[in-house]
Parts: structure tokens; C-alpha cells; sequence
């Protein structure tokens, strides 16, 4: 999906009235067509106000005209004061009509955000989680702020006025056809000098943009990782890197910036110019008794008119085609429907397991991380993963849990595909301890109740359940102690345990553990045997991914996974006895087993 690609004046000038059209040359139908279509009487009205806006703004013009060649000539004061006077009140309601229409443009933008940025974001949530690039999801999210930026413009009102442009040629053609000439003239010399500045600036513009949002990414990773860039003494070749990228960037604005500085320059001497010749002109026309001398002040007027919505519309080129491109990101992505459709809210009573030779590909690339897996896993019944790194654990356990689609086979949950299970219920009955715990930013009690309805009771007990509760009323303000983004001014061992705490919340039927002993010292390990024989005896089933024979005491089988296949599954201690006994399967990783 391009962000920024080059487009042709027709179809700049026709942006807004292709989104006023009832229907898109699209083959399906998604909900930017809606959200557009859903503005068409808006963008009408505002047309109908251009409409009279225009005819008003020629009233300078009038007014000029008639003071040149009624007043002064007849010297008639009260004639003066009534034009005054009605052109006061004209020019009155002319601010009034462009208060109205401002006010409909922004009434448009809030529509089109409000229609498009629900489906948007579980759209960008669902190609997270499918290509793992979360910079790219963020980025075509950002890009509905761009929109929402760019349709909001009072600029963009230059595309309703640029046909009246022809209503002032016209006037002007019936003073004098050279009046006339004059601004044919100047539309045109607008027109190429935009052209130009497109044909060479789209390019850099693209490569600037995308050295930028590397730059930036890049940035944000080495603030996430501060603490291991310092250790390792790595600050300076980060920043480094990051300089690289920014200069990159920063050179092809600069180039950007110049050639738009040189055609601005050239672009507003030559309306200096035009302005001045066309009263040159009018002159020498008045003293041939062509024109009239208020034909002459007028004329410059209108040519003013007529020139300046077709420089603005030459003004917001850029933003035109950054505007476009992220259109058309947001439509690929739309149109794309990662979000799963016709799923079903099934509640899940018994958490039994079923995995029918499963293949996975690794999000976001052709590898094959699961490899023809087959097992089930009973009510009340528990399994640890257990293999070397890469060896597929993680992998598997998001395919059990539906964050990674089956590239093949099928997993069950009750006997039901979880892929055909609307995920926003499934999660309800699932609890879920990443390798890497994180809590969110809001209190502890709304993190362990998954920021649903803070039912007290439900949250005392997971936090009991998980052996935590006694550790939250420690803190500042027990419950309610507020935790930044990530847990901030937690341990990473109070940040697992609470963690844990919101696994078990509600009591799920099936809880997945991954290395859930990662942060645990020799007494949290023993509160974690406890935790999982008090959630067996729940009748909950229980998947856990560990190194550590001490944390599989309580499990009744155990799998190794080898290069995403599946060597071993059969009973703990069978299991665990023969990959001590055994040196031919890669196990120098498991010396906490051995």
C-alpha cells in the first residue's frame, strides 16, 4: 500500500466531487463508500452556499464600480451612504453564510471519523496480529487523522469555488475581451506551474515520508529499550542509526521545500505582475473610452477572485496527495476485511480441547512454525510445552488461543472451531499470561478485571486465587493504584502475579500459562504449584509453556515440540524421564529439566 502517489489535475480537482458521487467504482462495497455517501447532502448544501457566497463576493466589485462611475461622478452623498449602507449588510450576511458553511465542514469530518474509525481499528488490531508489523497498523490509523485534517481545511472550499472562476472571466470578457485574456491568462499559468511542482516534488515527498516514519519507529523502539541500549553501552550506534535515517529524510524535505520555495516565489511574482498589468491594461482602455474608470478598479478585483481559489487549490497540492494515498490505504485495508465475519458468541462450559493436525505460519512470514500437531486436552486436565527455543510453543499457544489463524488442521474448544468463535466472547471465558506480562494504563483493579465491569468481589477473589491480595493492599491506594502504560513502578514479579490475577478473573474455562515462572523467585514458584492444583480442582483446563521441572509438579502431561513438530506427549514423569535419559532430540536448552 503506497502512502504517496502521483495523481493528475482532473483528478485533483475532482477529489471532493468523487466523494459527493452516490457510487464509487469499487466491486465491494465498504465502509468508506458508506461513510462518504453518508455526507452527500452535506457536501450539496455546501455547494448551494458557495453558490451564493460567490455571487456576494462580487459586491467589492459592484460597489467599486458604481462609487467610480455614480458618486464621484455626480457627487451625490446620499447615493454613497445607501450603497455603503447595502453593501454593509450583504457583506453581513456573506460572514454569515461562510460561518454556516465552515460549521457543515466540520460536522462532515466528525461523520466521516465517527463512521470509519470503529471498523478501522479492529481492522488495524486484526493485521497486527496477523503480519506482526504494529508500526504499519499505527501508521494507516494515523492516516484517518489525515483525512479528518485535510477534508477540514477552509482551503478546500477553493474546490466549490474554482467553477465560479469562469462567472468573473465572464464579467470580465464584458468589460473588454483583453480583461478577459488576462485571466485565461493567469488560470493558465497557475495550472502549469502546479503541474510542475507535482512532477517534481511527488517523489520526494514518498521517500521523505518513509525515511521519516523509519526514523521515527526506529526512535520509539530505542525509548522502549533505554535500559538495555545504556547497559550495553549501544547509545551511541543507536543514535547514530536514527541521525542516519532522520538526515535521510530531513535531505528530501529540504529538496521538497526548495523547489516549492522557488515556485511560490515565481507563483506570487507573477500575480504582483498580472494584478498590475490588468490595471495597466484597464488604463489604457479607459483612456481609449472603452471601459469606465470603475471598470477598471473592478476588473483588478476580479481578477483577484478569480485567480485565488485555483492558487489555493495549487496551495494544498501536497496535502491533496498525501490525503489520496491514505484513502486508498484505508480502503485496501477495509476492503481487505481482515475482521472475521459471521462469527458465533458460543459460551464456552467445559474448556475441552481438540487440536487436529495443525499447521501455523509464523505472523508475517512464510515459515512453517507448527507442524502437523494432534492432541486433546480434557475438562480439569493440565499439559505443559516444553522444547528449545523456536521450536514453535508460542506459536502453538496463539493458535489455541485464535490470535494466529490454522494454516491447516483445526483447533477445537468444545468441540467448536475457535476460528468460527467471535474472539470478544471467547476471550471471557480464556485467561491468558503472556511471556512478557504488561499491565495497561488505569488502576490495578481495572486491569485485573480486563477493564470490563469492576465487579469487586470477582477481582478480591482472582487476586486471592493468584495469591496477590495481600501484596495490592500494600500499596498506596490498594485496588485503585494507578499503573502507567506497562506497569510502571511495578516489579516485573508484582507485574506477573497481578498479571495472573487477570488470567483467572471470572474463572475462565481454560487458562494458558507462558513461562509464567519467568520472574518468580523460589517462593513464587511454590505459590505457583499451589495456584494451578486449587484451578484444577475448579475443573479448569490448563496449558503451560516452562523450562522448569520444579514448576511442572502439578501437571499431568507434558509435550516436546522440536522444529514445530511434536516428539514426545504421554505422562510427566514418563516424559521428563526420557528427556533426561535421552541426547539425540537438542535438549542442551532444558539443563533446568535435565
Amino acid at each position: 500500500m503506497r502512502y504517496c502517489h502521483q495523481v493528475t489535475w482532473w483528478q485533483y480537482i475532482g477529489l471532493l466531487w468523487t466523494w459527493i458521487k452516490s457510487e464509487m467504482n469499487m466491486n465491494i462495497n465498504c465502509s468508506v463508500n458508506e461513510a462518504i455517501k453518508s455526507c452527500k447532502k452535506s457536501f450539496f448544501y455546501i455547494w448551494i452556499f458557495s453558490l451564493f457566497i460567490n455571487f456576494l463576493m462580487l459586491i467589492p466589485s459592484l460597489y467599486m464600480l458604481q462609487v467610480y462611475d455614480r458618486v464621484i461622478t455626480t457627487k451625490n452623498y446620499h447615493t454613497l451612504a445607501m450603497l455603503s449602507l447595502i453593501v454593509v449588510v450583504l457583506l453581513v450576511f456573506m460572514g454569515g453564510l461562510e460561518w454556516v458553511r465552515n460549521s457543515m465542514l466540520v460536522h462532515i469530518c466528525n461523520r466521516i471519523d465517527s463512521s470509519l474509525r470503529k471498523k478501522l481499528y479492529q481492522n488495524c488490531f486484526q493485521l497486527s496480529l496477523i503480519t506482526g508489523d504494529i508500526t504499519l497498523s499505527y501508521d494507516i490509523l494515523k492516516g484517518l487523522d489525515e483525512i479528518r485534517s485535510f477534508v477540514g481545511k477552509p482551503s478546500n472550499f477553493s474546490f466549490f469555488d474554482a467553477p465560479f472562476s469562469l462567472i468573473y472571466i465572464f464579467i470580465l470578457f464584458s468589460f473588454n475581451y483583453l480583461l478577459g485574456l488576462i485571466a485565461i491568462f493567469g488560470v493558465a499559468f497557475i495550472l502549469i506551474v502546479t503541474f510542475i511542482q507535482e512532477k517534481t516534488t511527488y517523489k520526494s515527498i514518498y521517500k521523505s515520508n518513509k525515511k521519516i516514519r523509519n526514523a521515527n519507529t526506529l526512535c520509539d523502539s530505542n525509548f522502549k529499550n533505554v535500559e538495555i541500549i545504556q547497559a550495553l553501552g549501544m547509545e551511541e550506534q543507536m543514535q547514530r542509526k536514527w541521525e542516519v535515517l532522520h538526515q535521510e529524510g530531513i535531505l528530501h524535505q529540504s529538496k521538497v521545500a526548495f523547489t516549492n520555495s522557488a515556485i511560490l516565489a515565481i507563483s506570487k511574482s507573477f500575480r504582483i505582475i498580472l494584478q498590475s498589468m490588468i490595471l495597466g491594461v484597464g488604463a489604457y482602455l479607459v483612456l481609449s473610452q472603452e471601459i469606465t474608470p470603475g471598470m477598471m478598479i473592478a476588473s483588478s478585483i476580479l481578477l483577484s477572485r478569480t485567480l485565488s481559489p485555483i492558487d489555493q487549490i495549487a496551495g494544498n497540492w501536497r496535502c491533496l496527495v498525501s490525503a489520496r494515498g491514505r484513502l486508498s490505504q484505508i480502503k485496501d485495508l477495509l476492503n481487505n476485511r481482515y475482521v472475521p465475519q459471521n462469527l458465533f458468541s458460543h459460551t464456552v462450559t467445559k474448556g475441552e480441547l481438540e487440536i487436529d493436525n495443525l499447521f501455523v505460519h509464523a505472523a508475517g512470514t512464510k515459515k512453517i512454525a507448527v507442524k502437523g500437531i494432534s492432541f486433546g486436552l480434557r475438562s480439569g486436565s493440565s499439559i505443559a510445552i516444553i522444547g528449545p527455543s523456536g521450536s514453535g510453543k508460542s506459536s502453538l499457544v496463539k493458535a489455541i488461543l485464535g490470535i494466529w489463524p490454522a494454516s491447516s488442521g483445526v483447533v477445537r474448544l468444545d468441540g467448536i472451531d475457535v476460528r468460527t468463535l467471535d474472539k470478544q466472547v471467547l476471550g471471557t471465558h480464556i485467561g491468558y499470561l503472556p511471556q512478557s506480562p504488561e499491565l495497561f494504563e488505569g488502576s490495578i483493579a481495572e486491569n485485573i478485571a480486563r477493564f470490563s465491569s469492576n465487579d469487586e468481589q470477582l477481582i478480591i477473589q482472582a487476586a486471592k486465587m493468584a495469591m496477590v491480595h495481600n501484596l495490592i493492599l500494600k500499596l498506596p491506594d490498594g485496588y485503585n493504584t494507578k499503573v502507567g502504560a506497562g506497569g510502571l513502578g511495578l516489579s516485573e514479579g508484582q507485574k506477573q502475579r497481578i498479571c495472573l490475577a487477570r488470567a483467572i478473573y471470572n474463572i475462565p474455562k481454560l487458562v494458558v500459562l507462558d513461562e509464567p515462572n519467568s520472574n518468580l523467585d523460589e517462593q513464587g514458584v511454590i505459590a505457583l504449584n499451589d495456584f494451578i492444583r486449587r484451578i484444577k480442582k475448579a475443573g479448569i483446563s490448563i496449558i503451560i509453556i516452562s523450562h522448569r521441572s520444579k514448576s511442572l509438579a502439578e501437571i499431568d502431561k507434558v509435550m516436546f515440540l522440536h522444529e514445530g513438530k511434536m516428539k514426545m506427549l504421554g505422562p510427566r514423569d514418563k516424559i521428563l524421564s526420557r528427556i533426561r535419559s535421552t541426547d539425540n532430540l537438542s535438549l542442551s536448552s532444558h539443563k533446568d529439566i535435565a
